[in-house]
C-alpha cells in the first residue's frame, strides 16, 4: 500500500471512529440509552434498528476513544458517510468526506513536519520536542504557535469536521492549511474610510508599524483592511465586486507580505509575531468562518476592559490576554459585512516572559517527534514531578482564572485548548495566555456589578442575562473540552488514574473561592454538553444535551466537609 493510499485509509477510520463518538456523547438516536457494554466492547441499536457493534476506552463526560473495527448490522463499516446514514438516513455525508480529504493530506505532510522536527533535534543535540523548542526560542524565525500547534495533526477532538475545508481546493489545502510548507502571502485593500466601521487603537498606526511596506499606501480617505489571500481573491470576484466597480475599494497589487497560518487557519501571524484574524469564507468545523462585524468591534473592547480586570484584580496575577487591539468591518447591514473583517491581535512575544516556554495547549496531548511520547510526558518528566502534581498545578492553573472570571465578573471565556497558551517555567505550569474573544459568554448583571459596563455591539451573542449560560460555556470548553482532554492523555499513558484525577480536580474546585451557586453547576450530577454532531445533522443553533459528570463524586466528602 502506498503513503497516500494508507493515509486515506488512516483519515477514514479516525473520521468514522470521531463520528461514533459523537454521537454516543450526545446519545445520538438513543444508542447510548440502549447499548450494552461488557468491558470495552459495546453493542447497540440506532433508532432504525440497525446494529452496531465496537471497542472503546471510556472516559469522562461519555467520551470514549473507539479502537479496532466497528461493525453496522454486522459488516465492517470503513466509511464515516456509512456510519452517519445508518445514523440518520438523511443526512449528508459531504463534510465528513471532505474532512477525510483535509485528514489525509496533513498525516501525508505530518510525516514532513515530523522529519523536520527530529533534522532539528539532531542538529541541536535535543532529545525531547520540548528540549529542542528551548534551543529554538531564541533563534530569529521561531514561533511557538508554528512548532508546536502542527502536531495536533487531527485538529478539534471532539468534532468530526475537524479538518472539513468546504470551498477550497486541494490546491488551497497545499497552500494555505497548517500543514503547508508555502508561506501564505498577505493581501491588502484599500478601503474608503466612510465605508468602514474601525474600533480599538488607530487601525492605520499598527498597519504601518507592523508593515511599513504599506507606509507609501497609507493616506487619510482611505484604510488599509489586510485580506487571507483566498478572501482576496474570492471575494473581489463576488461579494466586494460591486464595490470594486463603485471605487470605493482598490486592490494594491504590487504588494504581498508574508504571514503563516495557526491552527484557527483563518488567523495568520506575521514574520514579526503579529497576529491578524481574517475573515475567510469557508466551512470549518461548525460554520463558515466569515467574522461579524460584531466579533470586531467587541474584540478591543473586551480587550481592553479585561486588560483592567486582570491588572487589578491578584487572583489574575497568572493570567493574559493577547490583547485585540484594532479592528475593521464593514457595517452590520452591508450585504457583505462577513466578508472584509480584519482584527489585530498583539504578539505572544510581548506578554510573555524570555523565561517562560509557551506551548499551545492543542499541542500538549500531541505525540513528540522526537522522543515518541506526549508533550505533556514530556513536561512532567522534564518538570521532575510526579503527574498527579503536575496536574494539579495545571488545573489550578487553569480553574482558578476561568472560573474566578465567570463567578466574580460574568465573564464565561471559551478556553478550550486552541484558546490556551500556558506557559511553564521549568517544565513547571506558570501562567495562562488566553487569546481569542469571540466564543465568550458575559453575564451582564455580574459585570455591571463590578462596575464595569462595556459598549458593545447591539448585533452580539457575547452577551446574556442568564448565568446558567456563562457557567455552561465555562463547564463545556474548561471541563469536558481541554481538561478532559488532559486527563484522558494521562490515562491513556497510564501516568494517573481517572478517578485519582477528577478527584483532584473536584477538590481544587471545592476549594476555590467561588459563589456556591456557581460550584453546584460545576459539580452537579450532569452538565451540559454541546451536541456537535446534531448541530451539523440539523443545520441548527446551539443545542446542548446532558452528560454525566465526573466531578459530582460519589463520595462527596471534599464538597460537604
Amino acid at each position: 500500500m502506498n503513503t497516500e493510499s494508507a493515509t486515506t485509509d488512516q483519515a477514514g477510520h479516525h473520521i468514522t471512529q470521531a463520528v461514533l463518538a459523537a454521537a454516543w456523547r450526545e446519545d445520538l438516536t438513543g444508542i447510548r440509552t440502549r447499548a450494552t457494554t461488557t468491558g470495552d466492547t459495546t453493542t447497540t441499536t440506532t433508532g432504525d434498528g440497525h446494529r452496531l457493534g465496537f471497542n472503546a476506552h471510556r472516559h469522562a463526560f461519555h467520551q470514549i476513544h473507539p479502537y479496532g473495527p466497528i461493525t453496522g448490522d454486522g459488516h465492517p463499516i470503513t466509511d464515516p458517510g456509512d456510519l452517519l446514514r445508518l445514523l440518520d438516513p438523511s443526512a449528508d455525508p459531504t463534510e465528513l468526506h471532505d474532512a477525510v480529504t483535509g485528514l489525509s493530506l496533513a498525516l501525508h505532510r505530518h510525516h514532513d513536519i515530523r522529519d523536520q522536527h527530529r533534522r532539528n533535534a539532531n542538529r541541536y543535540g535535543a532529545t525531547t520536542s520540548i528540549d529542542l523548542a528551548h534551543r529554538l526560542r531564541h533563534t530569529p524565525d521561531y514561533a511557538p504557535c508554528r512548532h508546536f500547534e502542527p502536531l495536533a495533526v487531527e485538529g478539534h477532538h471532539l468534532h468530526p469536521g475537524a479538518r472539513t475545508r468546504l470551498g477550497w481546493t486541494h490546491h488551497d489545502r497545499l497552500a494555505h492549511d497548517l500543514e503547508s510548507s508555502h508561506t501564505t502571502r498577505l493581501r491588502f485593500l484599500a478601503v474608503d474610510r466612510d465605508l468602514l466601521i474601525t474600533t480599538g487603537q488607530p487601525i492605520d498606526n499598527q498597519i504601518a508599524q507592523w508593515f511599513p511596506d504599506l507606509a507609501a499606501h497609507l493616506t487619510d480617505d482611505h484604510v488599509i483592511v489586510p485580506m487571507h489571500p483566498w478572501q482576496y481573491r474570492h471575494a473581489t470576484a463576488t461579494s466586494l465586486r460591486p464595490l470594486l466597480r463603485q471605487g470605493r475599494l482598490h486592490p494594491i497589487d504590487d504588494l504581498e507580505l508574508p504571514a503563516e497560518p495557526t491552527s484557527s487557519i483563518r488567523t495568520l501571524v506575521t514574520t514579526g509575531g503579529h497576529y491578524l484574524k481574517c475573515s475567510l469564507d469557508i466551512h470549518i468545523t461548525s460554520t463558515r468562518r466569515g467574522i461579524s462585524p460584531a466579533t470586531a468591534a467587541n474584540g478591543p473592547v473586551l480587550s481592553t476592559m479585561l486588560t483592567d480586570i486582570i491588572d487589578n484584580d491578584p487572583r489574575l496575577a497568572r493570567i493574559a490576554v493577547l490583547a485585540e487591539t484594532a479592528a475593521v468591518s464593514l457595517p452590520h447591514e452591508h450585504p457583505a459585512a462577513r466578508d472584509l473583517t480584519c482584527i489585530l491581535r498583539q504578539p505572544l512575544h510581548s506578554v510573555c516572559g524570555p523565561d517562560e516556554l509557551a506551548i499551545p495547549a492543542t499541542a500538549l496531548t500531541a505525540h513528540s517527534p522526537v522522543s515518541g511520547r506526549r508533550i505533556i510526558t514530556e513536561l512532567i518528566d522534564a518538570a521532575d514531578l510526579p503527574a498527579p502534581q503536575f496536574l494539579h498545578r495545571y488545573a489550578h492553573l487553569l480553574l482558578d482564572s476561568t472560573l474566578h472570571l465567570a463567578g466574580a465578573y460574568g465573564i464565561g471565556m471559551e478556553a478550550h485548548l486552541q484558546n490556551c497558551i500556558p506557559t511553564f517555567q521549568r517544565a513547571r505550569p506558570h501562567r495562562l495566555i488566553l487569546r481569542d474573544l469571540g466564543g465568550a459568554r458575559i453575564h451582564l448583571p455580574r459585570l455591571h456589578a463590578t462596575g464595569h459596563a462595556p459598549t458593545l455591539h447591539p448585533a452580539s451573542v457575547t452577551t446574556t442575562t442568564d448565568i446558567d449560560r456563562t457557567r455552561s460555556k465555562v463547564a463545556y470548553t474548561v471541563l469536558q473540552n481541554h481538561l478532559a482532554a488532559i486527563v484522558a492523555a494521562l490515562t491513556a499513558d497510564g501516568a494517573i488514574t481517572a478517578d485519582t484525577a477528577w478527584r483532584l480536580i473536584t477538590d481544587i474546585i471545592a476549594d476555590l473561592d467561588i459563589p456556591d451557586t456557581d460550584r453546584d453547576f460545576y459539580t452537579a450530577p450532569t452538565l451540559p454538553l454541546k451536541a456537535l454532531l446534531h448541530m451539523r445533522l440539523t443545520d441548527g443553533p446551539d443545542h446542548h444535551v446532558m452528560v454525566d459528570n465526573p466531578l459530582h463524586q460519589l463520595d462527596q466528602s471534599t464538597l460537604n466537609p
